[in-house]
């Protein structure tokens, strides 16, 4: 479908609006251009839905963008290879899959988000948010349990992401952030919000608890590389993280905090290379997470969770299969449906907090595929 100029002078317009209880609904492949307020609007109780391959434009021309929101107490939506402008916003909605998704507005504008996520046990994976928002990512207290893969931020005249706790009783916590970059955030466009603010990397403000880094960049930010601040700020983990050539530092000042640690990483370049914060113990040891899996034929798998933790036990576990929802059952099944290689992870939370994650790859049909086009090439040549 193409679906253009709603709303566009009365300020309430969207493109689609599915809500109240809809289930099973799929939204393929439309072009959605010039709104007064939204794209593509799914809210208050929908469950699976799959939402692919959309391409948004022009999203908010009155109010507050909103290219996709999926948002109240919804479940299990897919939200792949969409095309966006701005506001891909993932509230309420737990059990949902963010993948390949692109998030990029050239106008100049910089409005709003660029990614929200506001809910538990989602997976992010190998997305791009590049340029037009404020904030590449933003992450409000309701997040617990979710799992950032692959993504990158970037050109983003605020932040490239925040973590926004509530009060000591409403934390942000639990997230995993892997082979993530953080990178050319800007400063002088669009009027930030908060000037002098602008050009971060990464911004944690305030009541957030077991945050996990691994393989992740914070380069080349025209300001500091992160920024961890507002109190109540603990249980920080970097590994394998790279924090270089950020004009005015690495670190921002931090102070009071319970549990941090950085591990193999490399800090050079920067405006300043001596705010690293200092190490404090967490005074608990990290789980091993383990996947074991079967073929069970006909493209279904059966995965389990073999994790284990020296001194506690393993409190949450969550699932991205690489197609689909995920899952916290700790041995799910999965089937797939289309041939290819999918990237099969596995994360794992202790009884205090503490993260660690598996990856397996599984090959669906690859052979059988190669065998059929063989086939048809041979009767091809044949006739």
């Amino acid at each position: 479908c193409i679906i253009t100029n709603m709303g566009v002078l009365s300020g309430g317009g969207s493109g689609m609006r599915i809500g109240y209880n809809s289930a099973r609904v799929k939204i393929l492949r439309n072009t959605i251009a010039n709104t007064g307020e939204g794209g593509i609007r799914c809210n208050e109780g929908d469950t699976d839905f799959i939402i692919r391959n959309n391409t948004v434009t022009g999203s908010g021309l009155v109010k507050e963008g909103l290219s996709i929101e999926c948002y109240a107490n919804c479940l299990r939506f897919i939200v792949e290879d969409n095309n966006v402008d701005a506001f891909l916003s993932i509230a309420r909605c737990d059990y949902t899959a963010v993948r390949r998704n692109v998030i990029s507005d050239k106008s100049g504008r910089h409005i709003t988000i660029g990614l929200e996520g506001a809910s538990s046990n989602n997976i992010y994976t190998d997305n791009l948010i590049d340029d037009g928002h404020t904030v590449g990512l933003s992450a409000s207290w309701e997040e617990a349990y979710q799992y950032f893969g692959f993504n990158t931020f970037k050109n983003e005249n605020m932040w490239g992401a925040q973590l926004q706790g509530g009060d000591s009783s409403h934390l942000v916590k639990t997230q995993y952030f892997y082979e993530c970059d953080f990178i050319n955030q800007t400063t002088g466009e669009a009027n930030p919000p908060y000037p002098g603010y602008d050009g971060y990397g990464f911004r944690i403000n305030g009541n957030t608890d077991n945050i996990e880094f691994q393989n992740c960049d914070f380069n080349n930010n025209a300001r500091l590389g992160l920024q961890f601040g507002g109190g109540n700020v603990n249980h920080i983990s970097l590994r394998n993280c790279n924090i270089q050539n950020n004009a005015t530092g690495a670190f921002a000042s931090w102070s009071g905090y319970t549990g941090f640690e950085m591990v193999n990483c490399i800090v050079s370049g920067n405006g300043s290379d001596n705010s690293t914060p200092a190490p404090s113990s967490f005074n608990n040891q990290r789980p091993v997470a383990v996947i074991n899996s079967t073929d069970a034929g006909m493209g279904t798998y059966n995965f389990s969770s073999a994790s284990s933790d020296s001194d506690g036990s393993i409190a949450h576990v969550l699932w991205d299969f690489g197609d689909g929802v995920p899952t916290d059952a700790t041995n799910p099944s999965h089937t797939y449906t289309v041939a290819g290689a999918y990237r099969v992870s596995l994360i794992v939370w202790d009884n205090l907090g503490r993260a660690e994650r598996a990856e397996k790859f599984i090959s669906i049909g690859l052979k059988h595929q190669h065998q059929h086009q063989h086939q048809h090439q041979h009767q091809h040549q044949e006739s």
